[in-house]
C-alpha cells in the first residue's frame, strides 16, 4: 500500500518551534476521500486469528490488507490501515464533526513514529514518539492555544515521562530506564491530586503500591 495515502488523508506539516501557531486538524472525512485502489472494510467485519493477533475479514482466510473503517453518515469516525493482517501505517480518529483526535502510527504492528493527539478546537495536544514498539524520542506537550508548554525526551528507553490531562493537570509521571520503568510511577486526578505511587525496581518490575484514596 503507498504511504502517500495517509498522508493524503491527513496532510500534517508539523512546524519545529515552541508555538504551534494555533495549527488546526479541522479535517472533515467523506468517504470520497480514501483512493479508489485502497480496500476498505467496515470495522465490524473485523476478526482475528486465536493466538497470534492476525486481522481477517470475517469470512476470509487471507490476512487483511487495507483500511477498516468506522463510518458515520457519510464520514469516516476512524480508520486502522493494515498489511498482511498487522497494523502497518495509521490509526486515527475523527468526532462527529470531522476533527482529528488521535493519530498513532503503526510499523510491522508495532507503534513506530510520531503519536499525535489533538484539542476539540484542533490545535495538537501532544506529540510522543515510538520506535519499534517503544517510547524513544521527544515528548511535547501544548496548550490549546498552540504553545508548548512540556518537552521532554526519551533517548534509548532512558528518560522521563509525563502525560496530561486535557486540562492541563498531571496526570502521570515517572521515569525510564533501559527500556523499563524504574523508581517512583505517580498517577493524579484530574484535579491534580495524587492517586497511587507504584515503585519500580531496576529490573522493571514493582516492589511497592500506594494508594492515596
Amino acid at each position: 500500500m503507498k504511504k502517500i495515502l495517509l498522508t493524503i488523508i491527513l496532510g500534517i506539516t508539523l512546524i519545529g518551534c515552541s508555538n504551534l501557531e494555533n495549527k488546526k486538524e479541522e479535517i472533515f472525512i467523506p468517504e470520497s476521500i480514501l483512493p479508489q485502489n485502497v480496500r476498505t472494510v467496515s470495522v465490524y467485519k473485523k476478526v482475528y486469528e486465536k493466538g497470534n493477533g492476525v486481522a481477517y475479514v470475517e469470512g476470509e482466510t487471507e490476512p487483511f490488507t487495507g483500511v477498516f473503517t468506522l463510518k458515520y453518515i457519510n464520514h469516516i469516525l476512524r480508520f486502522e490501515q493494515y498489511k498482511n493482517g498487522v497494523l502497518d501505517g495509521d490509526i486515527a480518529w475523527f468526532n462527529n464533526e470531522g476533527v482529528l483526535g488521535m493519530r498513532h502510527k503503526y510499523k510491522n504492528g508495532k507503534l513506530d513514529g510520531e503519536q499525535y493527539t489533538y484539542y476539540e478546537n484542533g490545535n495538537i495536544r501532544s506529540i510522543i514518539t515510538y520506535v519499534n514498539g517503544s517510547l524513544n524520542g521527544k515528548i511535547e506537550w501544548y496548550t490549546k492555544d498552540g504553545v508548548l508548554f512540556d518537552n521532554r525526551e526519551i533517548i534509548n528507553g532512558t528518560g522521563e515521562y509525563v502525560l496530561y490531562w486535557e486540562n492541563g493537570k498531571l496526570q502521570e509521571s515517572g521515569k525510564y530506564r533501559n527500556g523499563k520503568k524504574y523508581g517512583s510511577w505517580k498517577k493524579y486526578d484530574q484535579d491534580g491530586k495524587i492517586l497511587k505511587d507504584t515503585v519500580y525496581s531496576k529490573n522493571g518490575y514493582i516492589t511497592k503500591i500506594r494508594w492515596y484514596r
